[in-house]
């Protein structure tokens, strides 16, 4: 851990609840969670009995080396994986048995996503990857026109007000990340679940990112997971998980956690 980690991270996990209200949605719960992939003949096992509770609101970051299990565990909490063994919970509703189609319909209705690269259509404009987002998740009531307001909305949120009109490659890296944020928001998601969202971007960009899911993060109380193997990020995190060989090595309380602008590598 970095010096400057150290002084920031002072507890043990157990109280880091008091971070967060155990009464808001977006409260995760992970019980002996494992996860083996076959590889022809071999069997590799990705996780190997994950134990976890997360309290709704927390902003907790997961680090750990590539081969780590640390992304497997955020494509499970996601929907985007299933367990081999093992439950997990949101918000007391166990994910774990559900079929692809319930799946989906978790994927959409209570998890948004902000990955490394941007995914955004380069046809459609800052709005319209927005705006497509908010109308597949709001079913079958929500009309384009409300799709188009929520989209607008979200966009304003992180900033971009001024852009709507223009497409990804108009755009920097740092303001196609902002728009995924936004297409993340814009489904009013209960877990917010981002994997290695700085990787891309240069230091100065980064931390704006940072900065905007934090801000995210507490104005919403929105609960937020973000797996890096950056670990100068970890300052600026309410809780931070060590994942290595597929297990939690360390879980600790971050005491003060520092701004998005005072983070560096």
């Amino acid at each position: 851990m970095s010096a400057s980690a150290s002084r920031a991270t002072t507890t043990s996990a157990g109280s880091s609840t008091a971070a967060a209200d155990e009464r808001r949605p977006g409260r995760l719960s992970v019980r002996g969670l494992r996860k083996t992939y076959a590889l022809g003949a071999v069997a590799v096992e990705a996780l190997k009995g994950i134990d976890l509770e997360v309290s709704g609101g927390q902003f907790v970051v997961v680090l750990g080396p590539s081969g780590s299990g640390k992304t497997t565990l955020l494509n499970i909490v996601g929907g985007i994986d299933t367990v081999t063994s093992g439950t997990v919970a949101v918000d007391g509703e166990n994910i774990s048995g559900y079929d692809a189609r319930a799946l989906t319909e978790y994927r959409r209705r209570t998890v948004g996503f902000v990955f490394q690269f941007f995914n955004l259509i380069p046809s459609l404009t800052a709005l319209e990857n927005v705006a497509l987002i908010a109308r597949l998740t709001g079913g079958p009531e929500r009309r384009a026109a409300a799709a188009v307001d929520e989209a607008r909305n979200a966009l304003n949120a992180v900033g971009l007000e001024k852009r709507l009109d223009h497409f990804p490659a108009a755009l920097s890296g740092g303001e196609q990340q902002r728009v995924a944020v936004a297409r993340a928001l814009a489904k009013h998601p209960r877990l917010l679940l981002c994997d290695e969202p700085t990787g891309a971007l240069d230091l100065g960009t980064g931390r704006d990112v940072l900065s905007l899911l934090r801000q995210v993060n507490r104005e919403q109380s929105l609960t937020t997971i973000l797996v890096t193997h950056n670990s100068a990020i970890a300052t600026m995190a309410d809780r931070v998980l060590r994942v290595r060989d597929g297990r939690i090595d360390d879980d600790q309380t971050v005491a003060s956690p520092r701004e998005a602008a005072e983070v560096t590598w």
